[in-house]
């Protein structure tokens, strides 16, 4: 069973660019150490507070408007909300972590003039790296996918390192959505392999089927394995998972796997993958020039005190490559 959590909910302040507004107040709770980035498909949480041990660094995707042109999907949940179910698994030379575990390499922030979210974290001797922004999907008009990528830094002595990101996806409330691929529909576990690995994936909501969430294999960065299987076996399995094709994937989760390989000393590799919603290039977008605008919301904690610093700039791609 996943343990529920409370998401804290912030007013988004408009305010002129690079402009910060401060707001004092004389308490904080713990889920107040939440930040957010912002712009009119996604809002995307990360967890900045380190004492959540099993959730620090961890994220969460909601919709804005979504898909621009449909109503009935603005403002809802895109992954498992009351619980950062998703996580990332950093093999070194077989032993196993789960980023935001490790030490921190640098203070987590957002980078305001490449509009992406930025941590680091060092595991026996390799840095990891998590970058986290909103790119274009299938449209170069619409940034509204999340690029999640991993750059892995070996300081230390050759190493061979793997990584496997699980995303647990939900539509609303609906933890059980179909996950399909070139139309064909998945209702249990599989495995896909090398060439048979969709460029897309799709999930589709079993409550509202208005509802529709899309993920993305880029080109330069295919996995070994594509995973849709049940969650609580990803969960529990940090690493390779082998399904069960009989196993109904009614509580669904995807995991990208890139297997080991070795990552000599002074070298680096990166992973990435994209979750979010899809536009089209013949739409144009129905809010104009900001379409792309970008919010961030940043939350500090000092004696009992909180900062909240926002900022509107206009977002026209992940400058991370």
């Amino acid at each position: 069973m996943k343990y529920k959590k409370l998401i804290a909910s912030f007013t988004m302040i408009q305010i002129f660019l690079l402009i910060f507004f401060s707001l004092t107040c004389h308490a904080v709770s713990a889920d107040e150490d939440q930040s957010f980035i912002s712009n009119d498909y996604l809002k995307l949480v990360v967890e900045h507070d380190a004492s959540k041990q099993l959730e620090y660094l961890r994220f969460q995707l909601e919709t804005n408007l979504g898909e621009e042109h449909n109503s009935n999907d603005d403002n809802r949940s895109m992954l498992y909300k009351n619980f950062f179910s998703s996580y990332t698994t950093i093999n070194i030379n077989g032993e196993l972590f789960i980023y935001g575990t490790g030490t921190d390499t640098m203070s987590p922030y957002f980078d305001i003039e490449n509009y992406q979210h930025v941590s680091s974290q060092q595991f026996n001797g390799v840095e990891v790296e998590q970058r986290l922004c909103f790119d274009k999907g299938f449209s170069d008009l619409h940034n509204d996918m999340l690029k999640i990528t991993y750059t892995v830094k070996n300081n230390i002595e050759d190493a061979n390192v793997g990584i496997r990101i699980m995303i647990d996806p939900m539509l609303d409330d609906d933890d059980s959505g179909y996950l399909k691929t070139n139309d064909v529909t998945f209702t249990n576990e599989v495995t896909f392999l090398d060439s048979n690995i969709p460029d897309v994936w799709s999930l589709e909501s079993t409550v509202y089927p208005e509802m529709h969430a899309y993920g993305k294999i880029n080109s330069g960065y295919i996995p070994d394995k594509l995973i849709f299987g049940q969650w609580s076996s990803l969960y529990d399995n940090r690493w390779d998972y082998n399904v069960d094709d009989n196993q109904n994937n009614g509580d669904s989760a995807v995991a990208f796997l890139w297997n080991e390989k070795t990552i000599r000393m002074g070298e680096s590799n990166t992973y990435t993958a994209y979750y979010g919603v899809k536009n089209y290039s013949s739409l144009s977008p129905a809010t104009g020039t900001t379409n792309n605008t970008i919010y961030i919301s940043v939350i500090m904690s000092v004696s009992g005190i909180f900062t909240v610093a926002l900022a509107i700039i206009i977002l026209r791609k992940c400058r991370y490559e």
